[in-house]
């Protein structure tokens, strides 16, 4: 169970502090929400499924609309205002 706790805890730091590098953000802790909110998203959906194919069906357009461009422009304009800074 700590193991596990770890390892998430290192996944989500690492998946910050890179998509802050990746839009050139210097204080990586203004997307930790953002990036949270993706994490939730993606662990709701990729629960409980054993086979790859399944996840294809699981991807679809109201997953995109609902999860996938909101976070983006969250992270857009977390990206817009570091910039202004």
């Amino acid at each position: 169970m700590i193991a596990t706790i770890t390892k998430l805890g290192i996944f989500y730091f690492a998946s910050t502090f890179l998509i802050a590098k990746l839009f050139q953000i210097n204080d990586y802790k203004r997307i930790f929400i953002p990036v949270s909110w993706l994490l939730t998203a993606l662990s709701i959906f990729s629960f409980n499924i054993s086979n790859p194919t399944e996840v294809i069906l699981y991807s679809t357009v109201g997953n995109l609309i609902v999860f996938y461009i909101p976070t983006y422009i969250i992270l857009i304009v977390f990206y817009l205002l570091a910039k202004d800074n």
